[in-house]
């Protein structure tokens, strides 16, 4: 897609589709399926250069799983704030969040497709 900037080339949650919003309004989206080894993705921010991406949206696909036993738990940091956030990848779960350093976010270890 033109005008898109694929930072990261990650393999997603069962699937895992993030959508980046930039300033001149285009779309970017990326589809990725984590292939259930214990793959998981390292905490980072996705748009920490200021290149327009404004917001991340994640729509889980994955029916039936159980975050204790099969894992890929999403942890958002929030900037200034001793908390975390845990969220579950739920089927027809919409998770929306800021996509600058206000958010830094990992995926624990995914085991099963």
């Amino acid at each position: 897609m033109a005008g898109c900037h694929h930072h990261h080339h990650h393999h997603g949650l069962s699937r895992r589709t993030e959508e980046r919003k930039r300033e001149k309004g285009n779309f970017c989206a990326m589809v990725a399926c984590y292939p259930g080894d214990g793959t998981g993705y390292v905490r980072h921010v996705d748009n920490p250069n200021g290149d327009g991406r404004c917001i991340t949206c994640i729509y889980y696909l994955n029916k039936n799983w159980d975050v204790k036993n099969q894992g890929g738990l999403l942890q958002i940091y929030p900037e200034g704030k001793n908390v975390v956030a845990n969220i579950e990848p739920l089927f027809d779960r919409l998770l929306i969040f800021w996509s600058d350093r206000r958010n830094p976010h990992e995926v624990k270890p995914a085991f099963a497709m």
